[in-house]
């Protein structure tokens, strides 16, 4: 009886001690996952700190970089007389990008400077000024513009808002030549010559810089009933195209700052940073109409009006002959396209896993709780980087397509 009771007691310590020690082991099991899930977030902390420093660090060497080339500019157009000068002396550009570069010189506040050519050496230059200016303001420019320029300048334009608001033709700059040869005053003769704005020249819209707008064909005796229904054709279809072009570059910019605007508003954002994303998206076609292939555009709306056959066939073989081919254009929409598609993709992972994620707003950097979670942040985040640097090229691509084929002037 003895034994037995011993047996039992022996058995008993025994449990018990089997017991606490399998409790003790899982202490410690969960004891060290929970330093390795400190050890993780205390890394991932860490390596996202660095991350930032090596960020403000590159800013900063860009800001002083910016500086010393600022500086470098400035000390060059210094020695060189000053901008318009310097445009002026500048051995690599043509007669279009001379004009450019002093029309920028002499009115810095202007939003576009268009220049157009036509047989070689007669060109037309069109300032879109950001807000309105005086006539005094205006000749005191058209001065500026003629002086240097009275060799190839047939028409000086001034635009605000879309509307013509003063203008010189070669005729006015002349007359302007041949009183400053006289030793008169020129300023205020330009300001004699510039027409005030009236209804008629608020109502004349100039087209967009880029893409080439279409041209209205010389009219024939065949086309006069045409005339109006073309002419207003060629002026939505600009109007078109300026308002795309705009609205292109504002999507563009808006999904660049995905990333940033999660950074800033955290998971309250996503579901309208969504939104912006795919209502860029789905405006690509009707922005693609205009930008990639607007002599298609311009045949689909000649042909809804009605226009004249002949009108119409010279009209759009015009267009396409002067706009830039449409491959590069095609390749860059369809790139935009699939770049939005991975930040739908990014953006419907964030918002899967909002749980697991916060921002820190005074740094515009996202706080991960979740070690796992970062790993498929960086993951998505990757392929949204890769995917932007190939829009971008793509971008450049069409752009430098545009500038190799638009017909230039021979230097002088």
């Amino acid at each position: 009886m003895t034994t037995l009771r011993t047996f039992l007691v022996c058995l008993v310590l025994f449990g018990c001690f089997g017991a606490g020690w399998i409790r003790w082991d899982a202490r410690m099991d969960e004891r060290d996952a929970q330093a390795r899930r400190t050890f993780a977030l205390e890394n991932e902390r860490q390596a996202m700190d660095l991350a930032v420093k090596r960020a403000e660090h590159t800013q900063f060497l860009e800001r002083q970089q910016s500086l010393r080339e600022q500086e470098s500019k400035a000390r060059r157009l210094e020695q060189l007389g000053g901008a318009v000068s310097a445009a002026l002396k500048d051995p690599d550009a043509g007669i279009a990008e001379t004009i450019e570069a002093v029309a920028r010189a002499v009115v810095p506040n202007a939003e576009q400077v268009v220049v157009r050519v036509d047989r070689f050496v007669e060109f037309q230059l069109t300032l879109e000024l950001a807000g309105p200016a005086s006539q005094a303001q205006l000749a005191a420019w058209s001065r500026d513009l003629i002086l240097p320029l009275s060799r190839y300048l047939h028409a000086v334009r001034f635009v605000t808002a879309g509307a013509v608001v003063g203008q010189l033709d070669r005729p006015a700059i002349e007359e302007v030549l041949r009183v400053q040869e006289g030793g008169g005053d020129i300023l205020a003769l330009v300001l004699q010559l510039l027409p005030p704005p009236t209804e008629s020249s608020a109502t004349a819209r100039v087209p967009s810089a880029a893409p080439a707008a279409p041209t209205v064909a010389p009219r024939t005796p065949s086309q006069e009933a045409e005339s109006e229904p073309a002419i207003r054709v060629n002026r939505e279809l600009a109007e078109a195209v300026q308002a795309h072009s705009k609205e292109f570059a504002e999507g563009l910019r808006d999904i660049y700052d995905t990333v940033d605007r999660l950074g800033r508003e955290g998971p309250a954002g996503v579901n309208s940073t969504r939104e912006t994303v795919q209502r860029f998206r789905e405006r690509l076609p009707m922005i693609r109409a205009s930008l990639v292939d607007p002599a298609s555009e311009l045949d689909r709306r000649l042909t809804e009006a009605g226009v004249d056959e002949v009108y119409r066939r010279a009209a759009v073989r015009t267009l396409r002959r002067d706009s830039p081919s449409t491959r590069d254009g095609e390749r860059m929409i369809a790139q935009v396209r699939k770049y939005c598609d991975v930040l739908l993709h990014f953006l419907d992972t964030m918002d899967k896993h909002r749980a697991g994620w916060t921002v820190l707003p005074e740094l515009r950097r996202i706080q991960f709780l979740d070690s796992e979670l970062f790993e498929v942040y960086r993951e998505v985040a990757s392929v949204c980087e890769r995917e932007q640097k190939e829009t971008q090229a793509a971008i450049v691509r069409w752009q430098a397509g545009m500038k190799a084929e638009v017909p230039r002037a021979p230097s002088p």
